[in-house]
């Protein structure tokens, strides 16, 4: 009788030790209704409810899954990715997840989808937001720890006019090379229209950067300098990217563009044939209207815009490295 009641015990026993290993045991669910945590950029956790597919332990997701959950708007947001314990962890993609972003000119609020890591944006990704004058825009590009940081561009959709423009992020500062401060200037100033810098050029600036806007001729590599054809450089630009040109000039306009990130001098100038041209040059120089000018600079692009009496003029863009008051 004794051996008996040992022998029920143990299976008993047995049975409970088993249920509990079953119960602790992973299991994959579909649409089960469960709350889940993600870590935020500035280190707090917010909670979410939503249905969940994937891998769980006691009804709570631990393992690879998606969950799908409604932003305040009521709009659909999903997560894919490794949980613990319920709370997002290690590497995943999330889709149209509202959230904040801390910026240098203040915090924004919007919709991110990409890659996070621990929940928090982390990699590549869209951004789209409303700026202090709400203009939606959206970023793309690299995130690290929940910040604009790396390579990026920004896209502002203003009443139907599209602007483009971006370059390098630090800790979600713009802190852009001359090529992109370049960049900056045509998108948001439209000075002389707006073009594309090419990458030839771009990488002519930002390898060259101790001589762009130089006083002194002689620290310009001569193997650089390519003769200056005002019709051979209309045909066929793309002869001359990542190259430089000499040539004369009257200046017919002159302005400064003053930025946050560096000042530009603009100006259209024509040379002995009335060839006219847009220069950009970094910085500020003592030339004005009517001033004869000699330049060595890079040609950007072919642009185009409206004159004061409202026809076309047509230019090439140049960004120029030397510029020099001649009498």
């Amino acid at each position: 009788m004794v051996k008996k009641l040992g022998l029920y015990l143990l299976v008993i026993c047995l049975a409970v030790s088993f249920s509990g290993c079953a119960s602790n045991s992973p299991k994959e669910v579909t649409d089960l209704d469960v709350k889940i945590i993600l870590k935020a950029s500035d280190g707090t956790s917010n909670e979410y409810t939503g249905k969940y597919t994937g891998t769980t332990v006691n009804k709570v997701p631990n393992g690879e899954g998606v969950f799908v959950s409604k932003n305040s708007d009521e709009s659909e947001w999903t997560y894919r990715g490794n949980f613990t314990d319920g709370v997002a962890a290690g590497k995943a993609t999330v889709d149209n997840l509202y959230l904040t972003v801390p910026l240098p000119e203040g915090a924004k609020v919007g919709f991110y989808s990409g890659d996070v890591e621990d929940g928090v944006p982390n990699g590549v990704g869209t951004y789209k937001t409303k700026n202090s004058s709400n203009v939606e825009y959206s970023y793309s590009g690299d995130f690290k720890n929940g910040l604009y940081d790396g390579k990026g561009y920004l896209t502002f959709n203003d009443n139907g006019s599209v602007i483009k423009w971006g370059g390098t992020f630090v800790k979600g500062a713009f802190t852009p090379t001359k090529s992109e401060l370049m960049s900056f200037i045509v998108a948001n100033y439209n000075v002389y229209g707006y073009f594309e810098v090419d990458s030839q050029t771009a990488d002519l600036i930002d390898n060259h950067d101790e001589i762009f806007n130089t006083a002194d001729k002689n620290i310009i590599p001569s193997d650089l300098i390519v003769e200056y054809n005002y019709k051979k450089m209309n045909k066929s630009l793309k002869d001359y990217y990542g190259k430089l040109v000499q040539f004369k000039a009257e200046v017919l306009q002159i302005f400064e563009v003053n930025t946050n990130y560096g000042d530009v001098t603009v100006m259209s100038v024509y040379d002995s044939n009335d060839n006219v041209s847009a220069i950009y040059y970094f910085g500020t120089i003592d030339i004005y209207e009517d001033d004869k000018i000699t330049v060595i600079a890079t040609p950007a692009a072919v642009g185009s815009f409206k004159n004061i009496i409202g026809g076309t003029t047509n230019v090439i863009e140049f960004v120029a490295t030397y510029i020099k008051k001649t009498k």
